[in-house]
């Protein structure tokens, strides 16, 4: 995640942002285990997910008074979050399915906020 702005000086998750212009270049990585439950229907699938993610963070904020690397304030940088979702699943032939589905990351990364994922992919069988 990158960004660039303008902080008033008002207060952000990671500290006070001085006024004037501000950036911020966070790199995140994580790996996530999950049980998945299906129920098969002719053509269609419905299935749900639960399941937990490692997660990490690294990154440097940085305003008008200097930079601050986030090994420089006290935050948590790694940690475990739930993860759940559903989705459903159309098979217009035995080796081709079309997924639709939500998963959600509960109380991720440094600032602890859920991260949403909508998601469209196609699986392939053999």
């Amino acid at each position: 995640m990158t960004f660039d702005g303008v902080s008033d000086g008002s207060f952000f998750p990671v500290g006070g942002y001085a006024a004037g212009a501000v950036s911020a270049n966070v790199e995140t990585q994580g790996v996530y285990a999950a049980v998945v439950a299906m129920k098969s229907f002719i053509k269609i699938s419905v299935f749900g997910k639960l399941g937990i993610l490692a997660w990490g963070a690294d990154g440097e904020f940085v305003d008008s008074s200097g930079s601050f690397d986030l090994d420089d304030v006290d935050l948590e940088e790694s940690g475990e979050s739930t993860m759940v979702g559903f989705g459903v699943e159309f098979r217009p032939t035995d080796s081709i399915g079309i997924r639709g589905e939500w998963e959600q990351y509960q109380d991720a990364l440094v600032d602890e906020r859920d991260i949403d994922l909508l998601l469209v992919s196609i699986v392939i069988r053999r």
